[in-house]
């Protein structure tokens, strides 16, 4: 099965259509951005406008709600998995194809076209630091340009994800599957989401489809044989994978323990061996001085062998003179 290469892109995109995740999202936007809009009226609208130049995309989703008072508002998405120091020119330019391309029709009341609400969803790993008002990117300039207020809202998910370490909703579940507490791991949010959702119902099911394709897309080593981003699977196949998910990550972490037991305990017997053969070295200074002590660190430098330094030990006791311990010691097996 030949996987596309920006399957994430693609996968977050479907994330994004869902208008549950996308109504549960604007619940972590600032009151001031949408305490008016009525989240229930979400209905989606196509990014693709016929321009001068033939069609033009307008950012990756695009929705439309209602507001109070006879207005509405537009939501577009961008879905990010890696900074872009130009986002705010895209998302700039981005708006002025949309208002372009916005029929007569699409006014509200007033005869004003919808507000405006860009949002950047920000996957990657590393915090979100571009410029977020293109004002932000220009030089200075004595003409007032108007730049102010080319904005956008980034939402970054690692820093949802540390703010709601148990998932409150649907957009706060997908920020910890992407980024799992470190209590915890992708499988186990997976699962709380499930315990979230409501699997009666159609929508919620195809939502989980799609956040188990999401935790697939960035982990290519745990896909199942065959696994088919673009095929929606049946209710009872995803609950068997969530259960064989959890499986795999308590295999896994019980492995990772033991693998971790195992380190510590070589590590254990290295410091011990280093205490030993330093505890020697500086008896062999204190009876023969600096320079035997540095020879006999240099004999001994590779040795791990307790024999031979219960031997060392010994000769540092009974020998007259640190040439004697030297010799003393070669010959010895494991020097």
């Amino acid at each position: 099965m030949h996987i596309p290469r920006d399957i994430k892109d693609r996968t977050a995109k479907r994330l994004l259509r869902h208008q549950r995740m996308v109504r549960d999202m604007l619940e972590l936007v600032p009151k001031p951005w949408v305490e008016d809009v009525d989240a229930e009226t979400l209905c989606e609208l196509p990014t693709e406008y016929l321009g001068a130049k033939g069609h033009r995309r307008v950012g990756d989703i695009l929705w439309l709600a209602d507001r109070e008072a006879d207005r509405r508002l537009l939501l577009m998405v961008e879905h990010q998995s890696r900074q872009d120091a130009r986002m705010a020119a895209r998302m700039a330019a981005q708006t002025g194809l949309l208002y372009t391309g916005l029929a007569a029709r699409s006014r509200d009341a007033d005869g004003l076209f919808p507000a405006l609400l860009p949002v950047v969803v920000h996957a990657g790993a590393r915090p979100w630091s571009a410029a977020v008002d293109l004002s932000e990117t220009v030089a200075p300039s004595p003409i007032q340009i108007g730049l102010r207020g080319a904005a956008y809202l980034p939402l970054d998910l690692r820093r949802i994800a540390s703010e709601h370490p148990s998932p409150t909703n649907r957009f706060s579940a997908w920020a910890n599957v992407t980024f799992p507490p470190p209590s915890t791991d992708a499988a186990t949010a997976l699962m709380q989401t499930r315990d979230l959702l409501d699997m009666s119902d159609e929508d919620d099911q195809r939502l989980l489809n799609d956040l188990i394709d999401w935790y697939y897309a960035q982990a290519a080593d745990r896909r199942p044989a065959g696994w088919n981003p673009d095929e929606a699977r049946e209710l009872e196949e995803i609950m068997r994978e969530l259960t064989g998910l959890e499986l795999h990550e308590r295999r896994r972490s019980a492995l990772l323990r033991e693998e971790g037991k195992r380190e510590g305990k070589q590590e254990g017997i290295r410091e011990g061996i280093l205490r030993q053969r330093n505890m020697l070295v500086r008896q062999a200074e204190h009876r023969f001085g600096p320079d035997i002590g540095r020879k006999l660190a240099n004999t001994l430098g590779s040795v791990s062998d307790p024999v031979v330094f219960d031997k060392a030990s010994d000769l540092i006791l009974d020998c007259d003179d640190g040439e004697q311990l030297l010799d003393g010691l070669n010959g010895v097996p494991g020097t």
